[in-house]
């Protein structure tokens, strides 16, 4: 039993719905009726909030006896989002309320996702009474979470981050999010495909074409391969092949020491390196980080990070 459905909210806020825990799920339609059986769970005098930019999110609110408001860029969105500005480090936006009044919003958070995010969140606040400028001075003041874009430091001009991203959506939004927040910087996706699902080749073709934001793209395979069938595992080199067929340069290893060397060897000031698992890839992101900082010291380069 899903573990939403274990709770008893006033508000409830689906961002999207789509496949993913291929170790649970058998299909989309059993993600789906999940959710469904979340919806009847808002009782009627509670509120469901759904991202208006998802087709799911609008099928599957049928049989909901609360109020609903829906948010995002579509025309319809009861809570609609209108000018947006990516800047460097920040987003500004704007959205204009169902009393037609439009307010403005900046957040330090990067990324579509996090926009769509962040104005789910000022939609509840606004359910809940909660005044706008101290919506504002809250966003402003929350860093996020670890292990989701978490910047874990810099040498030599070089970016660490590690996230969770694993499920192919979460890739895309990553390393668009990240492309936009670095402009200009090269960025590296290192990627192991770890979870139950995203080891799966239900995912083979949508994995192609999450990386089209990365300049360099080196992926791992699999701990475990024994854990899923071979006639139903994610074909690493086929991806890889996929990849640089886009135009993108990719590498796959067996070992995330190869995968370590390669980018000590040729990673420089300016890049950002993204490091994608929903394990610990082998604490790859903390050891480059030690490994950046060393080599640095030993050219009397400063460093700093955490």
């Amino acid at each position: 039993t899903p573990k939403f459905l274990h709770y008893r909210p006033h508000i409830g806020v689906i961002t999207s719905v789509e496949f993913d825990h291929a170790d649970i799920y058998a299909d989309f339609t059993a993600v789906f009726n999940a959710f469904r059986s979340f919806v009847e769970i808002i009782p009627e005098e509670g509120e469901l909030v759904i991202c208006a930019d998802d087709a799911q999110c609008r099928d599957v609110i049928a049989g909901c006896r609360g109020k609903v408001w829906s948010y995002g860029a579509s025309t319809d969105a009861d809570y609609r989002l209108l000018d947006v500005q990516f800047r460097s480090g920040e987003v500004d936006f704007q959205y204009r309320n169902p009393q037609g009044l439009v307010r403005a919003i900046r957040s330090r958070l990067p990324g579509r996702h996090n926009l769509l995010n962040t104005l789910a969140v000022t939609v509840v606040a606004s359910r809940l009474g909660i005044a706008p400028d101290l919506i504002q001075e809250a966003l402003l003041s929350f860093q996020g979470v670890k292990r989701r874009q978490d910047v874990l430091g810099e040498v030599d001009g070089i970016t660490i981050i590690d996230d969770f991203a694993h499920h192919p959506t979460a890739v895309r939004e990553t390393l668009d999010a990240i492309g936009r927040y670095y402009p200009g910087r090269r960025l590296w996706a290192l990627f192991e495909p770890r979870s139950n699902s995203s080891r799966r080749r239900i995912f083979q073709q949508a994995y192609s074409e999450a990386f089209d934001r990365a300049d360099v793209v080196a992926i791992k395979e699999p701990p475990d391969p024994g854990k899923v069938p071979e006639g139903e595992r994610l074909d690493i080199e086929r991806l890889v092949a996929d990849v640089s067929s886009r135009g993108i340069e990719a590498h796959c290893f067996q070992d995330v020491d190869l995968m370590m060397g390669l980018v000590m060897d040729r990673c420089c000031s300016g890049d950002v390196i993204l490091a994608m698992s929903n394990g610990n890839f082998d604490d790859l992101p903390h050891r480059l980080l030690t490994a950046l900082a060393a080599k640095a010291r030993l050219s009397n380069l400063p460093s700093r990070g955490r």
